[in-house]
């Protein structure tokens, strides 16, 4: 078995990167998406490229839709900061924010219920 030189490897991860973040793509295409194969295939381009833009948005949009508010908050702040002039990115920023308040809202009036 052959050993892979630095270069080679780096290549290697580079395409693989570049694959997993066009499948993520596609799948975000599709009439019913996927959105827990979009969030693994995001994850994986982040793992390797932990500041890569698209992969940080599709992951926030993938945990949005999954219902993950904290999470779709964080990736998708870090994505704003990358490209704060995307549309998409702005727009998944501000849908999260509301399900985030509506979310802490419910909870305060339950809790509120309970011990008030």
């Amino acid at each position: 078995m052959f050993k892979l030189s630095q270069e080679q490897t780096d290549l290697v991860h580079s395409i693989q990167t570049d694959c997993y973040n066009n499948l993520s793509a596609c799948l975000l295409q599709m009439e019913e998406v996927n959105y827990e194969r979009v969030k693994e295939y995001s994850l994986k381009v982040l793992q390797m490229q932990p500041e890569n833009a698209k992969a940080l948005y599709r992951a926030g949009v993938a945990f949005h839709h999954l219902g993950d508010y904290d999470q779709a908050l964080h990736f998708l702040t870090k994505a704003a900061k990358k490209q704060p002039s995307d549309a998409n990115v702005k727009k998944y920023l501000q849908q999260t924010e509301s399900k985030l308040g509506s979310y802490y809202q419910r909870e305060k009036k339950m809790y509120k219920g309970m011990f008030g």
